[in-house]
């Protein structure tokens, strides 16, 4: 007998988990409606299992398509499912029209401009740097 088990739902959550990355729900910006990443093939293993599933919400959430819209354009947030209001985004960062430059304002400074990138990396950046110590060589 061994000593590890494996809970009988393993097998079960290893398909899900794998259905969801092949079947997972997405916005497709042609048809403006929530479709799967891709179709189910009946005559694939995984998806004649998935074809026969009474409840696939694993692979998310579909949604109504004007709802969809809504959040791929940025106009709702995903998590409160509340109203964005855009315009006053816009002012509150100095948001232009290029989509990869922004100006940044804050009360005590003057607006900077700034890349994504740039932005991205300060967010990221280490609090602790490295210290650098010189060794000298003894002759």
């Amino acid at each position: 007998m061994s000593k590890y088990s494996m809970p009988l739902s393993y097998l079960k959550n290893y398909h899900a988990a794998y259905m969801t990355f092949l079947y997972q729900i997405v916005y497709d910006y042609e048809t403006e409606e929530c479709v799967n990443l891709t179709f189910p093939d009946k005559n694939d293993f995984y998806g004649k299992m998935f074809l026969e599933l009474e409840d696939s919400n694993f692979c998310g959430e579909v949604i109504s398509k004007e709802f969809a819209k809504k959040i791929c354009e940025g106009e709702v947030d995903i998590e409160t499912k509340e109203s964005i209001d855009i315009e006053k985004l816009k002012e509150d960062f100095k948001i232009t029209n290029d989509p990869f430059t922004t100006q940044l304002s804050s009360e005590s400074d003057e607006a900077t401009g700034a890349t994504l990138k740039e932005i991205f990396e300060l967010e990221n950046k280490p609090i602790l740097k490295k210290k650098t110590v010189s060794a000298q060589k003894k002759i």
